[in-house]
């Protein structure tokens, strides 16, 4: 995918190379390709992150008609779905040994919604309920943490 020598890592190699929300851009044909750009980069031993949607919903929602070319595609461009399995198997497949594939939820990292009084958004009011005994809330607040929507691959190059 990427030849030019003129690029500021040619012939370089580094201890950890990052590849964020990118892997479901790459169409099965380029796979091959993408992966040996990340084993060129990576010094052996060294580890790749990548990150990806957790198990997409392909369904028709997802889709966007565009009038010129006269077809449907997905609206952020994604032309794969991964699940635990199917990325571990990915990238195993392509030279590397998956070291951890957890899911996890990037908004909770992010700057509340709605700042304000006290500056608390609905995950952290759901949290807070959850934490009350006997609450109702807990039980929701444990189905909302357990479907995350984003894949975290941690693996090292073989």
């Amino acid at each position: 995918m990427v030849d030019d020598p003129n690029a500021s890592y040619f012939g370089r190699l580094f201890s950890l190379v990052t590849c964020l929300e990118t892997v479901e851009h790459v169409t099965p044909k380029e796979e091959g390709e993408f992966f040996a750009n990340l084993r060129d980069v990576t010094r052996p031993g060294g580890w790749i992150f990548l990150t990806t949607p957790n198990d997409e919903d392909f369904d028709a929602s997802s889709k966007v008609y565009c009038p010129f070319c006269d077809s449907r595609f997905h609206q952020y461009q994604h032309v794969r779905t991964f699940n635990e399995s199917t990325l571990a198997t990915t990238i195993e497949n392509h030279g590397f040994k998956i070291k951890t594939i957890d899911t996890v939820h990037f908004g909770f990292y992010q700057a509340p919604r709605w700042p304000g009084v006290m500056n608390v958004n609905l995950r952290y009011l759901a949290r807070v309920a959850a934490g009350i005994p006997g609450s109702p809330a807990s039980a929701f607040y444990q189905r909302m943490r357990f479907k995350q929507p984003q894949l975290c691959a941690l693996a090292t190059k073989i």
